[in-house]
């Protein structure tokens, strides 16, 4: 036995240390051809989320700084392209009483609900005019001469950069956040950027042109980031304060209503006062007031509302204003922008700050400078993440995302067409077909992205890229055609109108709405006014009659309360039309606050020589 164990021990201490050896070498072999992954360091842990957020979600990204960078001078770009915003100051500026006068003689029949004043001295002021077709213009007029200088749309370039800064816009709930978190994500760029970056002093001034395209573009981006930091921290600041404004309450004071016992309605009709007498009791009110615009009392129970500046130029002009009682003058209240508190006085510098509005053109151009770079920071850097990764294909996120832009543009078109349409009380500006045809392209492009990405996870992806724009670019466009010509719910129909009929103060116009065939398909718009001033209405009943007796039982008696809206005043009914087709009379009654009621009745059936004018385009009624 012990000769054994002494055989067994030479040969473990012969073997033993050649296979210790040979484990080595092996384990040598190992590490070199699989090497263990090596522990990312935090600085390049910030790197790889700063190149993320940046690459991936730059699309939007892009357009809510090239967007916000053209809003700051929209207002100028109207001025640029638009002959009746420009003036030339000579002299004295006329009252505000002339400037209102020649705006009602150059529109005796439209509605003026107030005049601002613009940008500058080379600017015409701007009064919003509610045509009698229930349609919004803006009419300029020269301050210095008091002549109008002509008209336009509602959707000017001013409003198009704003909204679509605003919101892209989408329904606002969907909009805002989407374009609020920007300011997230935007946050957590500048902070994964500093603290990436060191040698902050040489990075300010270095750009190396000699060493080629891209490390002179990573020079600039890392300048230009720095010298920006500051602009970064006010559209973070202000960017997360618009949300916070959206979700919350009380950031903006509650304006004041016209109390009863001021003056009880004795009239059928309010009449609107001169503006000199306001102004008088506006500058007696708050004799600090720098009178920048003023709007009348538009609805039922609202005041006259002179707003200016008042040594502050960072707030708002709504921020300080006299509120008027419009039959009596009295004052109602008296806002000063320094007696708010602080949540709603920083929320009266927040939109001058945002867009650099508070000191003229040379503040204006400085932020529109910044915001350049800024979208210049977004695209280098897209530039240089391709450049790293080898590569120009869009990736999977990016592509998700591009369906948001094109449904943004789809409201944008939307949009457009609202501004032209009449403001018709009843009616939902939220296009049901268009936002759930959105959501549904939205939702399945981000679906067919991840699963294209889950799918081909090696190069055939990049192969693929150009297929899968092309599907979803199809699919959209299919999607965009079938909300615009079958669920498109504004899109316009036939009208008949029936003719305008005066009872008393009241002048009402009655419009049946048609289907392509003909049939009155039972919606019905009505239009009242008055010479004079704002009908004080409480209530409209309309009434299908056939030789005098009432059809149908009481159900078909369509009672509706009347909405405001300023002189003009329109509402938006839906009929029997069973009972519309049988009808040989339609009544309409309208009762007054003082109890007095007027009746007038158009009669029935349609004639086919009747004819309605909209947008420009008379529509033959077919009976």
């Amino acid at each position: 036995m012990s000769g054994i164990s002494g055989k067994t021990a030479s040969f473990f201490e012969r073997v033993l240390p050649r296979m210790r050896s040979v484990a080595e070498r092996f384990k040598k072999t190992d590490e070199a051809s699989n090497p263990p992954p090596k522990k990312k360091s935090k600085r390049r842990k910030l790197y790889d989320l700063h190149t993320w957020v940046g690459f991936h979600l730059a699309v939007v990204m892009v357009v809510v700084l090239f967007t916000g960078t053209f809003a700051t001078v929209s207002n100028e770009l109207d001025w640029l392209f638009q002959h009746d915003m420009r003036v030339v100051p000579d002299g004295e500026k006329v009252s505000w009483q002339e400037m209102l006068e020649a705006l009602e003689a150059s529109n005796p029949t439209a509605t003026v609900a107030g005049i601002s004043q613009m940008e500058g001295d080379h600017f015409a002021y701007r009064s919003q005019v509610l045509k009698e077709t229930g349609v919004f213009k803006f009419v300029h007029v020269n301050q210095w001469t008091g002549e109008v200088t002509g008209e336009t749309g509602y959707f000017t370039i001013q409003r198009f950069f704003r909204d679509l800064h605003r919101y892209l816009f989408l329904p606002k709930t969907f909009g805002l956040t989407i374009v609020c978190s920007m300011a997230i994500i935007l946050g957590i760029s500048l902070y994964t950027g500093l603290k990436t970056s060191r040698n902050w002093r040489t990075l300010m001034t270095r750009i190396r042109f000699s060493k080629g395209a891209r490390t002179a573009i990573g020079d600039a981006h890392k300048a230009v980031g720095l010298w920006s930091i500051w602009f970064f921290v006010l559209m973070i600041s202000t960017g997360l304060w618009y949300y916070a404004e959206f979700l919350g309450k009380g950031f903006e004071p509650a304006a004041p209503q016209t109390r009863t016992d001021l003056a009880e309605v004795s009239r059928d009709i309010t009449e609107n006062p001169s503006l000199t007498d306001v102004m008088n009791v506006v500058k007696a009110a708050y004799p600090e007031l720098e009178i920048k615009g003023f709007t009348f009392s538009v609805t039922a129970g609202s005041p006259i509302v002179v707003s200016g500046k008042a040594g502050n130029p960072i707030v708002r002009s709504r921020a300080n204003a006299v509120y008027v009682h419009p039959e009596t003058l009295e004052v109602i209240e008296v806002r000063r922008s320094k007696d708010l508190g602080w949540l709603q006085w920083l929320n009266q510098i927040a939109d001058p700050l945002h867009f650099g509005s508070f000191a003229g053109l040379p503040i204006k151009l400085i932020w529109f400078v910044f915001g350049l770079f800024m979208t210049g920071l977004s695209v280098s850097g897209v530039w240089l993440t391709w450049r790293r990764l080898k590569s120009r294909g869009a990736s999977w996120m990016q592509i998700a995302i591009l369906p948001v832009l094109v449904i943004s543009a789809l409201f944008c078109s939307f949009h457009i067409t609202l501004s032209q349409l009449p403001i018709v009380a009843g009616m939902n500006p939220l296009p049901h077909a268009w936002f759930i045809t959105g959501v549904f392209l939205a939702a399945g492009a981000l679906l067919f992205a991840l699963w294209l990405r889950r799918r081909f996870r090696t190069g055939r992806w990049l192969t693929l890229k150009n297929a899968a724009i092309s599907i979803l670019s199809i699919t959209m466009m299919a999607g965009a055609a079938h909300a615009t010509l079958l669920q498109n719910p504004f899109k316009q129909k036939e009208e008949a109108g029936l003719g305008m009929i005066e009872a008393g103060p009241v002048r009402a116009e009655l419009y049946l709405r048609h289907s392509p065939h003909g049939i009155p398909d039972g919606d019905v718009r009505i239009t009242v006014s008055s010479d004079t001033g704002r009908l004080n209405l409480t209530n409209m009943t309309i009434r299908l009659l056939k030789s005098g007796e009432e059809l149908g039982s009481e159900e078909d008696r369509v009672e509706k309360n009347f909405q405001f809206l300023a002189v003009t005043q329109l509402a938006f009914l839906d009929l029997p039309r069973e009972s519309l087709l049988e009808a040989t009379d339609i009544e309409a009654t309208f009762e007054m606050k003082t109890g007095n009621q007027y009746s007038v009745t158009w009669p029935m059936p349609l004639e086919e020589s009747l004819r309605v004018t909209a947008q420009g385009n008379a529509y033959p009624i077919v009976p």
